[in-house]
């Protein structure tokens, strides 16, 4: 028994050396701070125009809610910046009562600017 045990030993050490190693060739940061703050939420949009925002964000959601040109937004574009975020709409599905469910990903940057370059415009 103490023969295969001290085998697995060098093994488990070899695994361990080439797992360290794929991780700093690939330059990978877990311990800083990510550059971009992500939000996956959807929008509902009913008939009157108002907007109920699902998100696991309290305050992103407080922040989408009070924006009066929301539903105009998610209704005309593709994407747009609300609040400091790029907003991108990634589906749009229609329901009974008229209304709308956008499944949308927002996208600021962690020191709170705001860029463009996250778009690929069609040429």
């Amino acid at each position: 028994m103490t023969v295969a045990s001290d085998s697995a030993v060098p093994d488990a050490k070899a695994r361990m050396i080439n797992l360290q190693e794929r991780q700093v060739a690939t330059g990978i940061n877990v311990k800083g701070q990510a550059p971009f703050v992500v939000v996956l939420f959807t929008a509902v949009v009913i008939e009157t125009g108002e907007v109920i925002i699902l998100a696991q964000d309290q305050e992103f959601v407080t922040q989408m809610k009070s924006q009066s040109s929301i539903a105009e937004l998610l209704k005309q574009n593709e994407h747009f910046e609300l609040s400091g975020f790029q907003v991108i709409v990634r589906t749009a599905s229609s329901y009974i009562g008229n209304r709308t469910a956008y499944e949308c990903l927002a996208i600021r940057a962690h020191d709170g600017s705001v860029s463009n370059s996250f778009f690929i415009t069609p040429a």
